[in-house]
C-alpha cells in the first residue's frame, strides 16, 4: 500500500485506536469502517493504527441468534440466509477486513474501550459509537443520522428516547464528532449544540480496492441463476429504503422492448425488526406486479460476491428515502467502479460530487424509469480495473489527509 507523509497535518508518531463497537451490528457500519481502514492505509508509517473488536457475551450471542431464527422465515434455508447477518457472522467479516495485526478482542462496554486505549498508549480513539469515560484518551464520537427525529413513525417511543439520550451523551462527553455528511453535521449543530468546527463531515469517497476484482462475476451470476442484464439494489429491506418504488419501476421498465429480458437483483438483510411484516409485503407486491419470476432476492451475500454482482450489473438503483451518508455504502462502491447509479433526489444524496449518476423524484417509479433509460444511453458501463483502483487511491488519500488533519487537531486540543 502506498504510504506517504500527510501534507495536511504533522501526524508523526500518532497512535490511533479504531474500536468497532457498534459498527459490527450491521453491514453498513462495516462498510464505513472498511472505507476508513482503506483510507488510513495511506497514512505515513509513523502513524500507528490499532483496532478493537467487541467480544459479546455468550448470552448476547445466543439472543441474537434466537431473534433472527424466530424471524419472518422458518425453513432451514431461510435461517441460513438470516445467519449471514448475525453478530457472529459480522464479527468474522470484520476480522477478515482488518486482519490480525494490531487487533484486540475486548469487552463490549465504553469502559473496556477506554481501558484498552490507555493500555496501548493511544493518542486518540476514533470513531467511537459509545460515549467514553473521562479517564480515556481524547476521542471522537460518531453520530450516524437523525432518522428517529426526521421519520419518527418508523420508531417506537422507547427507541427514539434511547437514541436521543445516546447522542446527547456523546455530544456532552466528547470534544468532537465525526459524521458521514454535511446534512448530519448541520443537525448535530442544530439538535445537539455541537460547534461546527468540532465536527468532521467525511468527504464523499467513491473507491475500489484490488481485491474487489478477485471474485469472478460470471461464476457468481451462474451460482444465483442471474442473466447478463440486470438492475441491482443493495439495501437492507428496511421501510425507508423504499424497495416498493424499485419494484414498481422495474415492472414498468421491462415493458420497454430494450429491457424486456432484464432481471432485478436485490441483496441485503430481509429483517426489519421495526416492521417484521414489511418483507412479506414486498414479496406480495412483486407477485401482484407480475415480476416474481424476474426478481432475485439473495439476502445477505458474502461481500466478494456482492461486489462481483455490482461490477457486472447494468445499473444500481438507490431508491432510499433517508440516509446518513450520500447514497449509502453501495453508492460509494458503485461509483468507485464506474457503475451507472440512479439515486433518489434527497438532500444528502446531492452531496455526491463525482461519478456516473442521475437523480429521480423520491417515490416516483415513472421518473426512476425515465432517468434510468436516459443515463444508460449516455454513460459507459464501468471503469476498467486499473482506472478504478487508481482513482480510488487518489480519493482515499484525500480522505486520509482529512482524517489525520482533524485527528491531529483533536489530540492537540486542550481538554
Amino acid at each position: 500500500m502506498d504510504r506517504r507523509a500527510c501534507p495536511a497535518a504533522d501526524a508523526s508518531g500518532m497512535k490511533i485506536l479504531v474500536p468497532l463497537h457498534g459498527f459490527v451490528r450491521w453491514n453498513g457500519g462495516l462498510d464505513l469502517i472498511r472505507m476508513i481502514v482503506a483510507a488510513l492505509a495511506h497514512a505515513p508509517d509513523t502513524v500507528e493504527i490499532h483496532y478493537a473488536l467487541p467480544k459479546p457475551s455468550w448470552k448476547r450471542r445466543w439472543l441474537d441468534r434466537l431473534s433472527r431464527n424466530l424471524g419472518i422465515f422458518a425453513s432451514p434455508q431461510k435461517r441460513a440466509l438470516l445467519a449471514r447477518g448475525s453478530q457472529d457472522a459480522l464479527l468474522v467479516t470484520a476480522e477478515k477486513m482488518i486482519g490480525a495485526t494490531n487487533c484486540a478482542r475486548i469487552g463490549t462496554g465504553a469502559a473496556d474501550i477506554a481501558r484498552h486505549a490507555n493500555g496501548i498508549g493511544a493518542d486518540i480513539v476514533f470513531p467511537s459509537f459509545l460515549a467514553l469515560p473521562q479517564r480515556s484518551p481524547p476521542w471522537t464520537g460518531y453520530v450516524f443520522d437523525f432518522q428517529h427525529i426526521d421519520m419518527p413513525d418508523l420508531f417506537s417511543p422507547r427507541i427514539r428516547r434511547r437514541r436521543d439520550r445516546a447522542f446527547r451523551r456523546i455530544a456532552r462527553a466528547t470534544g468532537g464528532l465525526v459524521v458521514n455528511s454535511r446534512a448530519v453535521a448541520d443537525q448535530c449543530v442544530a439538535l445537539l449544540g455541537v460547534p461546527r468546527e468540532r465536527i468532521l463531515a467525511m468527504r464523499f469517497t467513491p473507491y475500489a480496492l484490488p481485491e474487489w476484482f478477485d471474485c469472478d462475476p460470471t461464476s457468481v451470476r451462474a451460482k444465483y441463476a442471474i442473466g447478463d442484464d440486470f438492475v441491482l439494489v443493495c439495501n437492507h429491506f428496511w421501510k425507508h429504503k423504499d424497495h416498493a418504488t424499485a419494484l414498481r419501476a422495474f415492472a414498468s421498465l421491462i415493458r420497454i422492448d430494450e429491457f424486456r429480458e432484464w432481471q432485478l437483483v436485490c441483496t441485503g438483510d430481509p429483517v426489519d425488526f421495526r416492521d417484521p411484516e414489511h418483507f412479506r409485503g414486498l414479496v406480495s407486491l412483486a407477485s401482484e406486479l407480475g415480476i416474481a419470476d424476474r426478481l432475485h432476492v439473495l439476502g445477505l451475500v458474502p461481500k466478494p460476491e456482492q461486489l462481483a454482482l455490482l461490477r457486472s450489473c447494468r445499473v444500481l438503483w438507490q431508491p432510499t428515502l433517508y440516509e446518513g451518508g450520500p447514497g449509502g455504502g453501495a453508492c460509494y462502491e458503485a461509483m468507485g467502479l464506474g457503475i451507472p447509479t440512479i439515486l433518489s433526489d434527497i438532500p444528502v444524496n446531492r452531496e455526491i460530487t463525482e461519478g456516473p449518476c442521475a437523480y429521480f423524484v423520491p417515490g416516483s417509479a415513472s421518473d426512476l424509469v425515465a432517468q434510468t433509460t436516459t443515463l444508460l444511453s449516455t454513460s459507459p458501463h464501468a471503469l476498467d480495473r486499473e482506472a478504478a483502483i487508481e482513482a480510488g487511491k487518489r480519493r482515499l488519500r484525500l480522505l486520509c489527509d482529512q482524517l489525520l488533519a482533524y485527528l491531529q487537531a483533536r489530540v492537540q486540543q486542550p481538554r
